[in-house]
């Protein structure tokens, strides 16, 4: 708690542009609540579930200032990190006090947390989600039945419409499930509640416009999109680099990979006898949240945020397990050196904690600090002197203006450009491909009477074409590093 304060506490965090690509959640949310809808009126590589949770800040941003909405949505963003580190700990609480401080510190730590509680971001919600819907699932560490299974169920399902990431700890659910005793009173609930979880808040958008739903979800933000090397995401999953310091992390990151993930199968083979449906659900979500980083297609850095504190949990509850096996070894006096010797390795696991959390809260915001000075602190205030209110502006980077008060995408007489870093995505980076971003950049620069211009968005020029335009019929009114504003001169 005291590291996400203290990150909205850095200039710029609360009020300010820091970090890029966050623009999509709010923005397609505020966009909504104008009459646009995400899919059909403009494009979103992202399911709707982040939509539909930022759909009371977009109310809000109707009777308050839109900054304020944004500020208000920047601390749920910080609540849910801590809510996700006490989840963390709790789904972990069987396994005794060492695995559950671990799970949490762990949680709290990730080394480049700033990055995912430093603006308006995907991964504390689909983390608390997941995490939520595991805790359902194993009340006092058993498979749950019935109506518990069926929220259990929708917890996964929604966490999956934040972001696909979680079909890996719902799989695993649906898995125990179906290979536990009394299967209908548990599968059939789970399914349900999965289905429901997902269809529900996707059914509106889908209906609307199936072709563009699928295309922007399915085929492009499920498999991932582009290459990138098994090394670098790995690095994103631990989070090395960054906080971390580390220079050149992706050998290091496979090495550490591949220890975390064969120790926690290690130690659950070697308690197999008894271990219960709660354990491999630990154990192979652990394992499976690092193991997809060698997939092909390229990784959100917000992975990080939910992997690492699932990895981490394996790591406790693998830890603790591994403490008991050494304190069952035995009889007599042999049994009562290995207890002892194993509650002094509890001792000394949980103060490693401690020393990490302590040492993390510093690091994690003096490099908060550092990204905020290397990616600059956009000049909100010169959009709002520039830009008169209900003007027609668009950005490739929609959070200048909310946090501007000047964001009036409605879908119809201005462009609801909230994405387009997954406009570049959706497209692809084909000959054919760029055309057709270039293709709808054109149509919202016909719209447009303002255009901001932010360092820290995606490309405003995907081919020469939107490049030309721009300069023909655009001219500069304010020039600053990291943002730009032009204003239609014809």
């Amino acid at each position: 708690m005291f590291i996400c304060v203290h990150q909205l506490t850095l200039h710029g965090v609360l009020h300010g542009i820091v970090i890029g690509n966050e623009s999509q959640n709010l923005g397609s949310a505020i966009a909504l609540t104008n009459g646009a809808l995400p899919y059909a009126n403009f494009p979103l590589a992202s399911p709707p579930g982040m939509t539909i949770l930022m759909l009371p800040f977009a109310g809000l941003s109707h009777a308050v200032a839109p900054s304020v909405a944004m500020s208000l949505a920047r601390g749920a963003t910080a609540a849910t990190t801590v809510v996700a580190v006490y989840l963390a700990g709790f789904v972990a609480r069987f396994y005794g006090i060492p695995a559950s401080i671990l799970a949490g510190v762990f949680t709290a730590t990730y080394p480049v947390e700033f990055l995912s509680t430093a603006g308006v971001t995907t991964g504390p919600y689909v983390l608390a989600f997941s995490l939520l819907g595991l805790a359902l699932a194993f009340p006092e560490g058993r498979l749950a039945e019935g109506r518990r299974m069926l929220y259990a169920g929708l917890c996964l399902g929604f966490a999956c419409t934040i972001r696909p990431w979680a079909i890996i700890p719902t799989l695993v659910v649906l898995g125990c499930a179906a290979a536990a005793s009394a299967r209908r009173s548990r599968l059939a609930p789970a399914i349900g509640g999965v289905l429901a979880g997902i269809v529900v808040p996707s059914v509106i958008f889908l209906a609307d416009a199936p072709g563009a739903f699928w295309r922007d979800v399915v085929t492009t933000e499920l498999p991932g999109h582009g290459t990138m090397a098994a090394g670098a995401k790995l690095a994103t999953v631990l989070g090395l680099g960054g906080a971390a310091g580390v220079s050149h992390p992706d050998g290091l990151a496979v090495t550490l990979a591949v220890i975390v993930m064969v120790a926690i199968l290690l130690v659950a083979l070697a308690s197999a006898s008894y271990s219960s449906a709660y354990d491999w659900c630990i154990t192979i979500t652990s394992i499976a949240v690092v193991a997809v980083a060698f997939l092909p297609g390229v990784m959100s850095p917000q992975y990080g945020e939910f992997a690492f504190p699932l990895a981490g949990i394996g790591v406790g509850v693998s830890a603790s397990r591994l403490l008991s096996l050494m304190a069952a070894s035995g009889s007599g006096a042999g049994s009562d050196m290995r207890a002892t010797l194993a509650r002094g390795v509890a001792v000394v696991l949980v103060a490693c904690g401690v020393v990490v959390a302590a040492v993390a809260a510093p690091a994690d915001g003096a490099f908060g600090a550092r990204y905020a000075d290397e990616h600059g602190f956009i000049d909100t205030g010169a959009v709002t002197a520039r830009i008169p209110p209900g003007a027609c502006a668009i950005s490739n980077d929609a959070m200048v203006l909310i946090a501007s008060n000047r964001f009036a995408a409605n879908g119809a007489t201005c462009p609801a450009a909230v994405d387009t870093n997954g406009l570049s995505a959706i497209e692809g980076d084909s000959r054919s491909g760029l055309l057709a971003a270039s293709n709808v950049w054109l149509s919202w620069l016909s719209q447009a009477r303002y255009v901001a211009i932010s360092s820290a968005g995606g490309s405003v020029s995907p081919t020469r074409i939107v490049f030309t335009d721009l300069h023909a019929n655009y001219v500069p009114i304010f020039s600053r590093a990291h943002l730009e504003l032009v204003k239609r001169s014809r």
